[in-house]
């Protein structure tokens, strides 16, 4: 689970001694609630900080029961991550792709709200108080293959929208047409076009036709 404080540095320049009280509600908060689902910190970053569980299910109850803390008075404006993979310790510390993962999926958060991989969530779906809506596919920066991430719809977690959602994803790259293609959709519309005007001039043949023989029947008739 990766947890941190949203705009902490712009708070701190400007109410330091209202932030020194946020920050410090943020560590107690973390720390008695992972220590009370079984989970560790890990790396801790000042406004930030990278924690571990046994099991996903204690997980995903820390977060919310953390993120329901900071929505109190006073408002703590914490964003979430959680996923579910392998890691190592080296020098105190937590590495691993799973961990650079968890990272991508929080900073794409919003102020209040839970977001978990696919993995994790397929890990506690049959939990039924857990409510798990669908942010559809996402390409991370430097991941592999897409990502799909859901959010955490339980009452009193904020929601994000997608429009909303902000993270380091992967540049999209202009569509490139072969000259290939631009021939052949050359001669696909040079073909619609050469029917059009065939079908046009056999409409105007066969109205000179019937006007033909109008005045062929009726050689009084005035010409049109």
């Amino acid at each position: 689970m990766f947890a941190d404080i949203v705009g902490d540095t712009a708070m701190m320049q400007t109410y330091e001694r209202k932030d020194s009280t946020l920050f410090d509600k943020f560590l107690k908060t973390i720390n008695d609630q992972v220590e009370r689902h079984n989970g560790r910190v890990v790396n801790n970053y000042g406004d930030s900080c990278v924690c571990t569980f046994d099991s996903a299910v204690y997980a995903i109850y820390c977060a919310k029961e953390s993120q329901s803390i900071f929505i109190s008075e006073p408002i703590v404006l914490v964003r979430l991550g959680l996923h579910s993979g392998d890691f190592f310790y080296k020098e105190g510390n937590v590495f691993g792709d799973s961990v650079n993962l968890t990272s991508r999926i929080e900073s794409m958060g919003i102020v209040g709200s839970i977001l978990i991989s696919k993995r994790l969530r397929d890990v506690v779906k049959n939990q039924s108080n857990q409510i798990l809506n669908s942010l559809i596919l996402f390409e991370f920066k430097n991941v592999e293959e897409p990502i799909e991430v859901f959010t955490l719809a339980n009452e009193g977690i904020v929601v994000p929208k997608e429009k909303d959602l902000k993270s380091k994803f992967k540049e999209k790259k202009p569509v490139r047409i072969s000259n290939q293609l631009v021939g052949f959709i050359g001669i696909v519309l040079t073909s619609i076009i050469g029917i059009i005007f065939w079908q046009q001039s056999q409409s105007s043949n066969k109205e000179m036709l019937i006007t033909a023989d109008s005045l062929l029947e009726s050689p009084n008739t005035p010409l049109p």
